[in-house]
């Protein structure tokens, strides 16, 4: 992604890894660069998350998942599903 986007040198820290954006660089070009990187190396790691906020993209391992369990569970049977 650093080859493509303008992006600080990664700041790794006990939960997370946070990478300034480059001046610029805007929050939608690291969103189509990030779905043509997935479509290529997979997903972000397992429980890990990746996010842009403000003039930052980190990927971080959240405390805990925000969605409710029905929409979590629902959408696990639906994954599994032939």
């Amino acid at each position: 992604m650093s080859k493509q986007l303008e992006l600080g040198k990664p700041r790794p820290q006990r939960t997370k890894i946070v990478m300034a954006l480059g001046p610029g660089t805007s929050a939608h070009e690291v969103a189509q660069v990030g779905v043509r990187c997935t479509a290529k190396i997979g997903d972000p790691p397992a429980g890990s998350s990746f996010q842009v906020r403000g003039r930052a993209v980190i990927l971080y391992l959240p405390k805990y998942c925000i969605l409710d369990k029905k929409v979590a569970g629902a959408r696990r049977a639906a994954s599994a599903a032939p």
